[in-house]
């Protein structure tokens, strides 16, 4: 008999109706228990309000003294120049920063004009190069930071450096060869090693771009709290003797001396003539300066390495200003997050949560405080609910718009609208990017289809283990949406590759069963002009007439010599539900799970045997809606794009199996429970 819960591995599992779960108590129960979320499982602040769930921004290499640069910047007024890449980690971190600069320019009586903000656009080469890098070497910027760039730049970074341009770079992309030289810039990469001696158990080392300018933000309020001065000391329930400076925790493995770590950030701080002074919690009077009631005292003695996060929390629960940087900041950090879909647990996920309720907050209070009108009206304009929004909303509505700017070079009008404060121009360019999207999917249907006609004229790609497409008639644009459709289509790595100029091409590869498709791609460096990503995802710029040689490399790789992805694999959760099984309460409960993303993975239900009712077709035959006639009739079964294979089916009465996920669409200003259905066959049962 199966077990009502399994792991997909590439097949769907064995269903028996007997299995099924058949009350929402025993879905619950499965859900929480399976291995796919193992990282709520660990996470004391899963289910909680508190702030505990938040980590220090020192962690992160270089983060203390890039936010002491920041300080000394904004202090002085220095101009400032942001660069973004123009995806859409790229384009909300250039919004996130400049959004936060050019308050705190006008906070310190500096014109706002004095913060330059560029994402790369139409003909921009990647990174830092071309007449962008001229024309940042001509500004007369004091103050230069790269975001989701620049770790591949060093020999550009040097030449600023030596025009007297400080730099911060703030970018998660591999390391490389190029790396800027410590004396150049503040690098604050997380792939660089950290200080060793705290605790890094908690850590979530994959953060995208986004994630990092939001802790940068987050470091600069911490700079400005008297916590930046205070290292914390305390014994547990055992006597050992722990260390907490600014959310960092640490053992005592120096027998009672300043940590390492903390001596070197007591050194960049008294450059700046600050200082950190211990301070014993063991005091009764400190404690109730910090409002550490015995029921916090007692926790912290149970739990010391958790200390430090409980201490940050409470630090920014009773500091309204500090509270509400971290508040504003969230919501352009979650899209970010979600888009460039990094691990969805533990500080991630908290940045992410506390992003979705503030854009809920957005579209009810556009205008207010931090808060610009551009998030507002593209969430109107989408159709999204007034109320809870959910990853599924960021990550199939919103991020595919601003993405779309980027793909159709004009990256400069998704950026506009997430720094726009004026009402009716905000809903102007939602309009426009809007459109522009729809330009987007358009591109993407044609380049589809000259795939297409490419493997049915060339079906030996079909046999390699990496699927090579180079079209001259391929567009640029679309190559990491079709890449990925296409590795999701045959189930191995894609590569997509359209003609850049009468010169060069671009491409892009995206992964499939954990290949390492940077490592993989690193077999052709010699070939390319410039190149890199993520172990998940990579881009290249090649000559044509490189192309047919790559090609021949990545020829009869067996699949089993492919470079790995050294990390364990996401698993994806998948559970039977018996008929009737109460569908409608469903959408509450899997809320509490949000957000979902890679390694919080949105639940799969299989639904069978079922028998289909009141069947619809729509968009002339494209999708189909019906219902069910053993579950609920006020539940929407949806098949998008499989309307001629219900067709098939309703025609000839069949029973069904159906997979798919179940959420609350909101159409019309009503709230509906759908099933949106994944996969359709023939019931075996």
């Amino acid at each position: 008999m199966s077990q009502p819960c399994a792991i997909l591995d590439g097949m769907a599992p064995t269903v028996n109706p007997d299995s099924a779960i058949k009350r929402p108590a025993d879905l619950q129960k499965a859900i929480w228990q399976h291995t796919a979320y193992a990282a709520l499982q660990t996470d004391p602040w899963v289910f909680t309000q508190s702030w505990g769930g938040f980590e220090s921004p020192w962690w992160i290499p270089n983060m203390l003294p890039a936010a002491l640069c920041l300080d000394e910047h904004a202090r002085k007024g220095s101009p400032v120049h942001v660069l973004g890449d123009r995806d859409v980690d790229g384009v909300s971190s250039t919004a996130l920063l400049g959004r936060f600069l050019r308050q705190l320019y006008a906070g310190n009586h500096y014109p706002e004009d004095r913060i330059n903000l560029q994402v790369s656009d139409a003909g921009d080469d990647y990174g830092l190069s071309g007449a962008v890098f001229d024309s940042i070497c001509k500004s007369a910027a004091n103050l230069v930071i790269l975001l989701d760039m620049g770790s591949t730049n060093g020999p550009e970074i040097k030449r600023l450096k030596q025009l007297n341009k400080d730099v911060i770079v703030l970018d998660h992309h591999q390391l490389h060869d190029r790396l800027p030289d410590d004396a150049d810039c503040w690098l604050v990469n997380p792939n660089l090693p950290g200080p060793q001696d705290f605790d890094r158990n908690r850590l979530q080392p994959k953060i995208a771009t986004a994630g990092l300018v939001f802790k940068l933000i987050m470091g600069y309020g911490l700079l400005h709290t008297s916590e930046s001065g205070r290292l914390y000391h305390f014994q547990d329930g055992q006597n050992r003797r722990f260390f907490c400076y600014c959310g960092l925790t640490f053992n005592d493995p120096l027998r009672g001396q300043i940590p390492q770590s903390v001596q070197f950030f007591d050194g960049l701080l008294q450059q700046r003539k600050r200082s950190i002074d211990l301070v014993p919690l063991s005091d009764p009077r400190i404690r109730a300066k910090l409002e550490l009631d015995d029921t916090n005292w007692e926790f912290l003695q149970r739990n010391p390495q958790m200390a430090a996060s409980h201490l940050l929390g409470m630090a920014i629960a009773r500091r309204t200003r500090f509270r509400q940087l971290i508040v504003n900041s969230a919501e352009l950090a979650a899209i970010g997050l979600l888009a460039d879909m990094v691990p969805v647990t533990n500080e991630n996920r908290h940045i992410i949560r506390l992003g979705l309720k503030r854009l809920e907050c957005s579209v009810e209070a556009a205008g207010q405080s931090f808060q610009t009108e551009g998030l507002a009206a593209l969430i109107k304009k989408l159709g999204l609910p007034v109320g809870p929004l959910t990853s599924r909303d960021v990550g199939w509505s919103i991020a595919p718009c601003i993405n779309a700017a980027g793909r159709m070079d004009q990256t400069r009008l998704a950026l506009d609208l997430l720094i726009c404060k004026d009402r009716a121009a905000a809903e102007k360019l939602a309009k426009q990017l809007i459109e522009l999207n729809q330009a987007r999917k358009s591109r993407t249907s044609r380049n589809e289809a000259i795939i297409k006609q490419l493997l049915h004229t060339k079906q030996d790609k079909l046999s390699e283990s990496v699927l090579f497409c180079y079209h001259p008639d391929l567009e640029k644009g679309v190559s990491g949406i079709v890449a990925t459709r296409l590795t999701e289509q045959y189930q191995k790595p894609a590569i997509y590759i359209h003609r850049e100029n009468e010169r060069y091409a671009k491409g892009s590869i995206r992964t499939w069963d954990g290949v390492h498709v940077l490592e993989l791609i690193n077999r052709c460096a010699d070939l390319f002009v410039q190149h890199g990503g993520h172990p998940e995802a990579a881009g290249f710029s090649i000559p044509l007439d490189s192309i047919q040689l790559m090609e021949e490399r990545l020829k009869g790789l067996g699949a089993a010599s492919l470079p790995r992805i050294e990390t364990s694999q996401s698993h994806s959760a998948i559970f039977q539900l018996g008929q009737g099984f109460d569908l409608l309460r469903l959408p509450d409960f899997l809320s509490s799970l949000e957000p979902f993303g890679a390694e919080n993975p949105e639940p799969v239900f299989i639904l069978d045997p079922v028998l289909m009712d009141r069947v619809q077709f729509m968009r002339e035959g494209i999708h189909a809606r019906f219902q069910l006639k053993e579950f609920s009739r006020a539940v929407d079964f949806v098949a998008w794009h499989k309307g001629p294979q219900v067709k098939e089916f309703w025609q000839t009465g069949q029973k069904l199996r159906l997979e798919g996920s179940v959420d609350r669409n909101y159409f019309a200003g009503r709230f509906k429970t759908r099933f949106q259905i994944a996969t359709i066959q023939k019931s075996e049962c």
